[in-house]
């Protein structure tokens, strides 16, 4: 088991909350105002230590990583759209 910090931690559940809903096996493909808002929590949290840039950009390498292991494909365009934002 890999250690984390609270803030790995929590900067993981709001990447995950922010793809929450968007593969092809989801239940429901409408967009709702709560993606919104995860992004958003998700920008602010990163926002307050520019550590935690590198922190987003490991998960979102790693949450990649994982997505092509499974074939979900339908995440790479979300997750680029992530890495392009926390890159830049």
């Amino acid at each position: 088991m890999q250690h984390t910090t609270c803030t790995e931690d929590r900067i993981y559940h709001a990447l995950e909350r922010c793809l929450h809903g968007l593969s092809r096996d989801a239940v429901a493909s409408r967009w709702a105002a709560g993606l919104c808002l995860n992004c958003w929590s998700l920008q602010e949290l990163v926002s307050r230590d520019a550590a935690n840039y590198l922190i987003l950009v490991e998960k979102i390498l790693g949450k990649t990583k994982e997505v092509q292991e499974r074939c979900d494909y339908d995440l790479v365009t979300p997750l680029a759209l992530l890495f392009y934002s926390a890159v830049l």
